[in-house]
């Protein structure tokens, strides 16, 4: 799960330092996730609940940020497989 965290920590440090370079280059709502998720407490807590209460790619071991939508409830399959149909979904924790 740490892995995971600093995964989103890494990605919500880049979105915002581009907004501090770039002010307006950032949409409102992903900035708002980089903000309130660069807190790591918060981040482990959000990403536990997650990996408690949902199946798919947002639980599985074998998925990533969104880099678009980059909030801790959009995930996506980094072995480039359907979400419903995988078979190969692995816990995160």
């Amino acid at each position: 799960m740490e892995e995971l965290a600093e995964e989103y920590l890494v990605l919500y440090r880049r979105i915002l330092e581009e907004e501090a370079r770039e002010p307006g280059s950032v949409r409102y709502e992903v900035l708002k996730a980089a903000a309130v998720y660069s807190d790591r407490k918060l981040l482990l807590e959000k990403l536990r609940e997650l990996a408690r209460g949902y199946g798919g790619c947002v639980s599985c071991a074998h998925s990533k940020p969104c880099e678009e939508w980059p909030f801790p409830e959009c995930r996506s399959c980094e072995l480039g497989l359907a979400q419903d149909t995988c078979g190969k979904w692995t816990p995160i924790e």
